[in-house]
Order: structure tokens, then C-alpha cells, then sequence
């Protein structure tokens, strides 16, 4: 009869039993006891999610503060922060051209100012300035203007009517004004001009080169007095002015050099 053990087992009798037996017990034990190396484990898995619960906030604020550092860093080198000391060169700027204002020029007025109305000797007033100004100015008058046409207006008139070719008879008609007019413009913004003579002179002679020679020398500043084409003592005076002042022998006489002394002087054409 067999017997059993105190633990339920039945007594076995055969000895080659027993490690088999004690196999069985050893499993069954180990099957009841607590595993210690998973008990370890749980243990270590505790401290772990302690840990991780414990650092999470730090970690989000690390996290915000890495993104705030990223944002800042982006922000920096898009504003050329980080570029080189070196500016670029900004392009040039072109300024429009000025147009300069052209001054409109406005038409010179006449220097001498010629009457259109017709006048004869014992006129008078300011119409017959205006004729001895242009008479003056073209070295037909010496002296001022008075608004007076006496002898030596009248005489002026003849002077260059008689150059003009013209009917001399000392009245300033239509024909007179119109070429002293035209005289005038010529030589309005500049010297009166005249001829010089052709011919050699002396004093007594008369006609149109005595006029030519007095009209030269009162345009020079030798005044003759009148212009009569009359060689008389005033046109003697005044050759012997002219010919001192160009170094020549003043003999009152119109001779060669002093004829050509006169054409180098002339302002004529």
C-alpha cells in the first residue's frame, strides 16, 4: 500500500522517483514566489515615470524657449544682422534735368529814333530834336540837340541829302526821313559810320568830298562846326587836329598821308 506525503503527494517508494518529485516542487515554488527581477523592474519603471512626470514642465519650457531662440535667430539674419560690415551699394539716383528757362529776348529799340512827319527850317519842338539826334548820331550835327531847326540843322540836312543822293535843298521831306531812318537803323547799335575821301583836299575847296571829309572828322571827334562842303577855317582847325594827333605835320592840309591817315581811321562798310 502506498502512503502519501504530507504535502498531497503520493508516498513514492522507488528512489528514482525523488528528483522528478523534487523538480515538481521546486516548479510549483517558483510558480508562487514573487519574481524578483520583475519585481526589480517594476520598481525601476516607477522611479522612470516619476521622473518623466517630474521634468515635463521643464521640458515644455525648454521647448518654448528653444522655439522663441529659432524665431529670434530667423528674424535676426533676415534683417542682415549676421550679413557682412560690408553695405550694398545702393543704386544711384538720377535726377532729372533741369530745362533752363530761355530768356525771351525782346527786340532792341532803335538808339536814334527818326520823325516821320515832315520838317522844314523855323520849326520847332520835339520832333526836331529827334531829327539832330540822328543828324548827330551820324556825324552830320555837332553840338546838343535844342528842338531848333535853324542854320545848322538845315545845313546838316543838306549834308546828307547831298551824300544820300538826294535833292539838297535842306527840308526834311519823306524821302530825307526815309533814308535817314534807314541810316540809322543801320548804325543804331553801333559807331556812326562814314567814308573817307577819294580825293586829296586843301582849304577854299567845296562840293561833296569837303562834306565827306568834315563829315569823317566830326565822327572822329574833330568837329568842323557845319558840314557845308565848304573847305573854310573851322574845317582847317580840325585837319590840324586830326594830323597832330596821327603824327604827321599839321599843315591844315588834306595831302597823301593824311588822306591815307584817314581811310586807316575810317568805319565805314
Amino acid at each position: 500500500m502506498t502512503g502519501r506525503e504530507p504535502n498531497g503527494e503520493p508516498e513514492v517508494d522507488d528512489w528514482f522517483a525523488e528528483p522528478e518529485r523534487t523538480m515538481r516542487l521546486r516548479r510549483r515554488e517558483s510558480e508562487r514566489a514573487p519574481d524578483a527581477e520583475d519585481w526589480t523592474d517594476d520598481d525601476n519603471d516607477r522611479e522612470i515615470g516619476i521622473g518623466v512626470r517630474a521634468l515635463r514642465p521643464e521640458a515644455k519650457l525648454g521647448l518654448a524657449v528653444a522655439a522663441l531662440a529659432v524665431i529670434l535667430l530667423i528674424g535676426l539674419a533676415a534683417a542682415g544682422v549676421f550679413s557682412s560690415g560690408t553695405k550694398k551699394a545702393r543704386p544711384p539716383v538720377t535726377t532729372p534735368p533741369t530745362t533752363t528757362a530761355q530768356t525771351a529776348t525782346t527786340p532792341q529799340t532803335p538808339a536814334v529814333v527818326v520823325p516821320a512827319t515832315p520838317l522844314k527850317p523855323g520849326d520847332t519842338g520835339a520832333k526836331v530834336k529827334e531829327l539832330q539826334q540822328a543828324l548827330a548820331k551820324l556825324a552830320y550835327l555837332s553840338g546838343t540837340a535844342d528842338g531848333k531847326y535853324g542854320p545848322a540843322t538845315e545845313a546838316a540836312v543838306k549834308s546828307f541829302q547831298q551824300v544820300a543822293g538826294l535833292t539838297t535843298d535842306g527840308v526834311a521831306g519823306p524821302k530825307t526821313l526815309a533814308a535817314l531812318r534807314s541810316a540809322a537803323n543801320s548804325t543804331s547799335t553801333g559807331p556812326a559810320t562814314f567814308d573817307a575821301p577819294t580825293n586829296t583836299l586843301a582849304p577854299g575847296d567845296t562840293g561833296s568830298q569837303v562834306l565827306i571829309l568834315q563829315r569823317e572828322l566830326t565822327g572822329l571827334g574833330y568837329s568842323t562846326d557845319t558840314l557845308d562842303g565848304t573847305y573854310g577855317s573851322k574845317t582847317v582847325a580840325a585837319v590840324k587836329a586830326f594830323q597832330q594827333a596821327a603824327g604827321l605835320t599839321p599843315d591844315g592840309i588834306v595831302g597823301t598821308k593824311t588822306l591815307q591817315a584817314l581811310k586807316s581811321r575810317s568805319t565805314s562798310g
